[in-house]
């Protein structure tokens, strides 16, 4: 009788483990098998939310600043990067934690706080070398729709004292085709902080052109997937050359991402566009290392 209690206990048990489980693999939108692997994939989930939670208090979050080359003037500017480091794990990758932050809407709190962070710094070099200096930052879908952000935007512009054409922000192009009647209004309220739109990985949505026309944006980012192949791939060509040729055509300004090789330099200048960015000028750089590159481009 106690062996056979002891064998229901145990089906009971398995029976919900595995439910537990297949609720887990509801929640991550695909089918999941219990296993040694998930326990241990979900276990780091936890702990990687729990420290996340934490992160702001803790100060173990940075931005890294990812410099800017205009192709006609050498002028640098930059792009702010999110960087964790915790205190005994190390470096975490954006990879894990951005999309992590998203799904849980801890998003809010630290998109928050780059966006403060990034204006001070900007105010800085605004202060520093050049008034007209400009520091993009990269907003999330969740913050854009997020009810409270505007007023945060413009309380954060007026806190910093920057001058707010030198702020960028960046939304992607998949966030921008989702509702856009309530994006258009969202998108001219942005506007009227005085910053910078920009649609970032153009090309990788399936937004119509008609739309475009209608946004009320300063500038279009090449895709680094397509500035990959233009060494290599006529499609890539055709595609950066186009959309090169079609923003000027809208009065757009042209960022290309992920230039890594002098062969991508010369096709990307030989068809005007107008900013670059990539390891060919520099990787991300702390902050601490970033005023040299703009005090050489003010003094030249």
């Amino acid at each position: 009788m106690r062996t056979k209690t002891k064998n229901l206990t145990s089906t009971y048990n398995l029976s919900r483990e595995r439910v537990s489980w297949s609720l887990f693999g509801v929640i991550l939108g695909r089918f999941q098998f219990a296993s040694n692997e998930i326990n241990r994939r979900y276990a780091k989930r936890i702990t990687l939310e729990s420290r996340l939670r934490q992160a702001i208090k803790n100060d173990e979050l940075a931005l890294h600043f990812q410099p800017k080359l205009d192709i006609a003037t050498n002028r640098v500017i930059g792009e702010s990067l999110l960087r964790w480091k915790t205190r005994d794990l190390g470096p975490v990758s954006p990879l894990a934690f951005i999309a992590l932050a998203e799904e849980t809407g801890l998003i809010i709190d630290i998109g928050r706080w780059v966006l403060e962070h990034a204006c001070q710094t900007l105010k800085g070099w605004q202060s520093r070398f050049e008034a007209d200096q400009n520091l993009a930052v990269n907003l999330s879908a969740r913050q854009f729709h997020d009810k409270g952000f505007m007023d945060m935007l413009f309380q954060t512009i007026i806190d910093s004292g920057i001058d707010p054409k030198g702020l960028t922000l960046e939304l992607t192009e998949s966030l921008l085709i989702d509702n856009v009647d309530q994006c258009l209004l969202k998108l001219s309220k942005l506007r009227d902080t005085g910053a910078r739109l920009s649609v970032d990985d153009f090309g990788t949505g399936y937004s119509s052109l008609s739309y475009l026309q209608r946004l009320p944006v300063d500038e279009l980012k090449i895709d680094q997937s397509f500035v990959a192949g233009l060494e290599q791939s006529k499609p890539s060509r055709a595609i950066a050359s186009s959309v090169i040729f079609m923003s000027h055509n809208l009065g757009l300004k042209t960022v290309a991402e992920g230039v890594e090789t002098e062969g991508q330099l010369e096709f990307l200048r030989s068809h005007e566009c107008d900013t670059c960015q990539g390891y060919l000028f520099s990787r991300p750089l702390a902050k601490s290392d970033v005023g040299g590159i703009f005090h050489s481009t003010a003094t030249s």
